[in-house]
């Protein structure tokens, strides 16, 4: 069963329609046939083990672990550090002030958050830090930075911001994607828009709830353009949803669906999850990021 899940994932992906709910569990599905060639071993059927892990080996190299574990040393010289988290707050979830309460326990540089109440969020966030905070956004999606932050721009699901750090102009995406498997061509149309927008404002940083896993196009689409932070400076599969305000997730979360993407200028050096804060339904990604000075005025030059 899990070989023609495969074959039907390498030959259509997600355009099948609602093949993409199958294709999001990529990960469990080659733990399985991980799982079935160690039992196949012990029944010493070698042949039929030895397939079943070779399969699990291909399908979790999509995407499955990431074995870094971070860089501790000191930012190289001609770099700065940037941290940045983002959060999926969830819709309907009025407990912006626990929301300041963990987003600022990870002293933060920017902040990227999705299904959020903005303005109260904003307010809190200056109660607890002395009115440091900056911000733009568009309906529930905003990004927030120690630094002037403008240039709010997108649609209902995706807010690019500009953040003006010491270093130069730093371009962000906060991004709610949707998740509508059964209408394939709507969530390609939402990738491509957002692929070429990314292609075209460097250096930058998506950050936010992509509603996918990488078995999914969405994911792949923009993974090809800008780097997956997580699989090079985190550790482990990174899940973040569902939390424990979801009843599915009451003994741990067992999907990525968050992701923090950079263009090649910036590199990330440390990446990790965090506790979700009162409400949420996604657990917080936190990325720490060592940014050229000269990353703006390269990015010019490239694009000349």
């Amino acid at each position: 069963m899990i070989l023609a899940w495969y074959l039907a994932f390498t030959a259509f992906g997600d355009r099948p329609p609602y093949l993409g709910y199958v294709n999001a569990f990529g990960f469990w599905l080659g733990l399985g046939a991980l799982l079935a060639g160690v039992a196949l071993a012990i029944a010493r059927a070698w042949l039929a083990a030895a397939g079943a892990v070779a399969l699990a080996l291909v399908v979790l190299s999509h995407g499955g672990v990431a074995l870094h574990r971070g860089r501790d040393a000191p930012p190289a010289s001609g770099t700065a550090r940037v941290r940045l988290v983002t959060a999926s707050l969830r819709s309907l979830n009025d407990d912006m002030e626990d929301a300041a309460r963990m987003l600022l326990s990870f002293r933060p540089d920017i902040i990227a958050v999705q299904e959020a109440d903005p303005g109260p969020l904003l307010a809190a966030l200056d109660r607890r830090s002395g009115g440091r905070w900056q911000m733009a956004r568009l309906r529930n999606e905003a990004v927030l930075c120690r630094c002037p932050v403008e240039g709010a721009a997108g649609d209902a699901k995706v807010l690019r911001a500009t953040a003006r750090l010491a270093s130069g102009p730093l371009t962000i995406w906060s991004v709610h994607a949707p998740k509508s498997y059964g209408r394939p061509l709507e969530l390609l149309r939402f990738s491509d828009a957002l692929r070429a927008d990314m292609l075209a404002h460097q250096p930058g940083i998506v950050a936010g709830d992509l509603n996918a896993t990488p078995w999914n196009d969405g994911y792949r689409a923009l993974a090809d353009s800008y780097s997956d932070a997580w699989l090079k400076a985190g550790s482990g599969p990174g899940f973040t949803f569902p939390s424990r305000a979801r009843r599915a997730g009451w003994l741990f979360p067992y999907l990525r669906l968050d992701y923090v993407l950079a263009s090649p200028t910036l590199d990330p050096v440390r990446a990790s999850t965090g506790v979700a804060s009162h409400g949420a339904d996604h657990l917080p990604l936190v990325v720490e990021f060592a940014v050229p000075h000269h990353a703006a005025t390269e990015a010019a030059m490239l694009s000349r």
